[in-house]
């Protein structure tokens, strides 16, 4: 899932107040990403987060680990294609599950940007229902599968919610006691 660019942007008279909002822009690129974010309170519920991707017979092998149930589940989805995990590098792992949205006849991603264009309300309003189906059925599978004892965060449920990806690097804005890093600290959001 992908935002239209707004009309005008990059000109002189491109207004950002005026500039239709990032959930009314969204587009189908053939795919979107849902992510479930789990962040914990104290060193324990962060040692079980991590004990969903240990492998279990300790050689930490993801195959054998608790998450690859889950990931075998969402196989059973047609347009389910993979995963990545990212440890934030305070104290939260965000599970991002990517699906197709190529079968979507009524918001084609290979359609061009002039239709795009045209067709962006109506578009943008299916991309985000299809987010929130895809969103309930990952975390209705990790509570079956995995029987958290903390809850994700609900907001994830949006679309258009920030998450952290794999590649980038995080400043810490505050000690993290979980971690015992200090503040100001650059991480590197693994995967």
């Amino acid at each position: 899932m992908s935002f239209m660019i707004p009309e005008g942007y990059g000109t002189a008279e491109f207004n950002v107040d005026i500039a239709p909002a990032p959930k009314l822009r969204l587009t189908n690129i053939g795919f979107l990403i849902v992510t479930l974010e789990y962040d914990c309170k104290n060193q324990t519920e962060f040692e079980e987060m991590l004990s969903w991707t240990r492998g279990g017979n300790g050689d930490g092998d993801i195959k054998t680990a608790p998450f690859a149930e889950v990931d075998r589940e969402l196989c059973k989805s047609r347009e389910y294609r993979g995963y990545c995990i990212v440890l934030s590098g305070s104290r939260s792992i965000h599970f991002h599950c990517l699906f197709s949205t190529k079968h979507l006849k009524n918001a084609p991603y290979d359609a061009l940007a002039k239709i795009r264009q045209q067709t962006f309300e109506q578009d943008s309003a299916l991309m985000e229902n299809a987010h929130r189906v895809y969103w309930d059925h990952v975390n209705a599978v990790f509570k079956s599968v995995l029987n958290p004892s903390l809850g994700c965060d609900p907001r994830m449920k949006e679309a258009t919610r920030w998450r952290r990806t794999p590649w980038g690097i995080r400043t810490l804005e505050d000690n993290s006691a979980i971690l015992g890093l200090s503040k100001g600290t650059h991480i590197p959001t693994a995967s």
